[in-house]
């Protein structure tokens, strides 16, 4: 006669494992993950702010400075700015947005009372203190740090983190129900080039977006259909340089108030109509453009001018 625990040591040599499968993730409800989920870079990937307010040094604050200067605004999704020599320089933030360099600490709105382009932190305030309304990065996961264990039957939320990730698919097991699910190939880390039309496309946001106009993207839903559906004039590498990876040939900022982007050629829309520097001062314009009620417009308050120059270059002059 066999103990129970004899019983389940024979019984488990004797199991068959359930057949590796990997499934898109669009299909991979209910089944079991049998490849472990991993953070595919630090979390949160940079120092990410979480309250609306005033990156300011906590240090300035601790030496007596009350009064501070708002050198500029940045929202999130905008590139990282760093804050001036001046003890009393201060960036004004959004939540979501990373933590201007040099700065440690957010001062809430509701500390604060401001007059032009000066604010004042009430006497009062509390906690204003290294590290104070700011999400550290990798605070929550360090890259390669487990997420999703192998085992895990996969819902919602399970199959979020692995979208979050950037997984297309999970290695999973139907664990017997009879499941049926379509084949795919392992996740690859880089996007093959289209080979014909993509048919229907599906992002992952947490809610539905509310415009893909670039000028009312402030959070994350709006701007990952855009960054999909459109490419940037410039971008803005880890190091803080400025890269013409996008729609700029090249920039020229010899002129410390003047940048001069001249435009690639060959770049056209969607409908094959050529990219001119004419349509560039449009879509600068209508940002810059308070009326219109867009997000970004104070990041143009010091812009006197963008204008279509000579040949396929745009001038904005500060």
């Amino acid at each position: 006669m066999l103990t129970p625990a004899e019983a389940e040591i024979l019984i488990a040599r004797h199991l068959r494992p359930f057949p590796r499968e990997h499934c898109p993730l669009a299909a991979a409800h209910g089944r079991v993950l049998l490849d472990p989920v991993r953070a595919d870079r630090d979390l949160p990937p940079f120092d990410r702010v979480t309250m609306d307010g005033y990156a300011i040094r906590s240090a300035a604050w601790a030496a007596g400075t009350r009064s501070f200067r708002v050198e500029r605004l940045q929202a999130a999704g905008m590139r990282a700015f760093s804050l001036g020599e001046p003890a009393d320089a201060c960036i004004e933030v959004m939540t979501g947005s990373v933590l201007p360099a040099g700065a440690d600490c957010v001062v809430p709105y509701e500390e604060t009372g401001r007059e032009g382009t000066r604010i004042v932190v009430r006497e009062g305030a509390e906690g204003i203190v290294p590290g104070a309304s700011v999400h550290r990065r990798g605070s929550d996961h360090r890259a390669g740090d487990e997420i999703v264990a192998a085992g895990k039957r996969l819902g919602g939320r399970e199959i979020a983190v692995a979208a979050a990730c950037g997984k297309s698919a999970a290695t999973t097991s139907d664990s017997g129900n009879g499941g049926a699910t379509t084949a795919a190939a392992p996740a690859e880390t880089m996007t093959p080039a289209a080979s014909g039309p993509a048919g229907d496309v599906v992002w992952s946001t947490y809610r539905e977006t509310n415009s893909v106009d670039p000028i009312y993207a402030f959070d994350y839903p709006e701007n990952t259909a855009i960054t999909l559906m459109c490419e940037s004039l410039l971008q803005q590498n880890a190091d803080g340089s400025i890269s013409t990876d996008g729609l700029a040939e090249s920039v020229d900022t010899t002129d410390p108030l003047k940048m001069v982007i001249t435009l690639r050629d060959g770049v056209k829309f969607w409908d094959g109509t050529p990219l001119t520097s004419a349509d560039v001062v449009y879509s600068l314009g209508r940002a810059r453009d308070a009326k219109l009620g867009g997000f970004y417009s104070n990041a143009f308050a010091r812009v006197k001018s963008i204008d279509a120059t000579a040949g396929k270059t745009v001038t904005i002059t500060l």
